[in-house]
Order: C-alpha cells, then sequence, then structure tokens
C-alpha cells in the first residue's frame, strides 16, 4: 500500500458549440486530495479460517456437502476520513466447483475455489458475503463522531450503481466484474467517508459429492482470495 495516494478529478468540462461566437470561454477545474497515510486493512483473528477437518465417510456421495458458515470481521482504518472501499479477487478461480452453497449461490464470479484433488478435480466453493444481522446496528467512525451506516455494494469498474449489501449477496470476485463494498449513511446508497469501520462477514463453506471428487488420501481445502483497498 503505498505512503501517500495523489486523487485528482477533473470535474466540469464542456466544449463550447461549433457556431458559438469568438471569445466564448468556459470553465476547467480541477480538483483532488493529497493523503498523508494510506488505509489499511485486517481480518480479525488472522488471515486464515480453519473449517476442520471432515471424514469423507461423513460425507454425501450423491449431494453438495454444506460443511459451515463461519464469521469473521475485515476492519479498515484510515488516518484521516476517506471514501474507500475494497474489492475482492479470487486467487483459485480454477479450481472452482460451481456447486450450490447453502443453496442460494453458485457459480464462478460469485463464489471462490478452494483447490483440487490429486485426481485434478475441484474440490468445492466458498462464498463471502455481509453479515445481515450483524449489519442492522453497524456504525463507522469519523474522527471522533460515530453514525450509523448502511453496508452498499457497487460495481467496482464505474464506482455507481450502489445497492444495500446482505447475506444473500455473495462478492463478485473476478477481474471486470468485480463488487466493491463500502459504507453509507444509514438509508442511503451514497458512500460515506470514515476513519474506521468494520465490516462483519459470512464465509460459507461447501464440496462436492464424494463421488466426484474420489478421494483416496488426506486432502487440503485450500482457498486463498486477495482483498484490494479502492479509494473511492
Amino acid at each position: 500500500m503505498k505512503k501517500a495516494l495523489l486523487a485528482t478529478a477533473i470535474a466540469a468540462l464542456t466544449m463550447s458549440n461549433a457556431w458559438a461566437a469568438d471569445g466564448a470561454t468556459t470553465e476547467l477545474r480541477v480538483t483532488g486530495k493529497l493523503l498523508v497515510g494510506g488505509c489499511t486493512a485486517t481480518v480479525n483473528g488472522g488471515n486464515a479460517l480453519d473449517f476442520g477437518s471432515h471424514l469423507i465417510s461423513d460425507l454425501s456421495s450423491t449431494a453438495v456437502n454444506d460443511i459451515a458458515t463461519k464469521d469473521t470481521d475485515l476492519v479498515i482504518e484510515c488516518p484521516s476520513a476517506t471514501k474507500v472501499g475494497w474489492t475482492l479477487t479470487d486467487n483459485k478461480a480454477d479450481s472452482n466447483a460451481e456447486i450450490w452453497i447453502t443453496g442460494i449461490i453458485k457459480g464462478k464470479g460469485v463464489s471462490f475455489g478452494v483447490g483440487k484433488t490429486a485426481g485434478n478435480v475441484n474440490i468445492g466453493a466458498y462464498a463471502v458475503s455481509i453479515d445481515s444481522a450483524k449489519a442492522a446496528n453497524a456504525q463507522a467512525v469519523n474522527g471522533e463522531d460515530t453514525f450509523d451506516v448502511d453496508y452498499i455494494i457497487g460495481a467496482a469498474a464505474s464506482m455507481g450503481s450502489w445497492a444495500k449489501a446482505t447475506t444473500a449477496t455473495s462478492f463478485r470476485n473476478q477481474e471486470g466484474t468485480q463488487d466493491i463494498i463500502t459504507v453509507g449513511a444509514k438509508g442511503t446508497l451514497e458512500p460515506a467517508a470514515y476513519s474506521n469501520a468494520t465490516y462483519p462477514l459470512k464465509v460459507s463453506l461447501a464440496v462436492d459429492n464424494t463421488t466426484k471428487l474420489a478421494i483416496s488420501d488426506d486432502t487440503d481445502i485450500s482457498g486463498s482470495a486477495t482483498i484490494t483497498l479502492r479509494y473511492i
């Protein structure tokens, strides 16, 4: 993360019509902000979520196996009030089994891969979403002030079309179609500046049926995703 960020916006640039009179003018304004220090992101309890060990004999041979859903928090801190969000990129996208997770989430781009078997079979997938129950009373900090927030989600490419994020909204995670997640003041869909915000997350893991996996040796479940901060 760079220690200083130069964010520059060019606003109010218009072109005069071809038939405008000589000497007609318009205004070009250049605005921006210099940040002394960048924001940081931390996953509470460390970056690894351990779903434990599971006997193949305890898993279904015909149906997708929902292993568990675990909770964790992503904490973003900034040296001053900043409009910042974050994206997720799947580092194991080629191992996504494209199976149903908790019965509501399926497919590449909205779920993440967790590695392959020795026979090169995709093991399963996991999904990441906002914990709606905790989001109901969410707050963020702006300096010495605390304010109520909603978690909002939009397209990272355009930074627009914001919607409220819920547990049923699994984050899109592939380059070009990624979602960006941030906070807005309660009841709004506009990104808000903050110096500290906690994002309560649910991570749900599922593995494919054991017939398809055909596992004969102990096999590691190994998912990996990159969290990237994006200034808005």
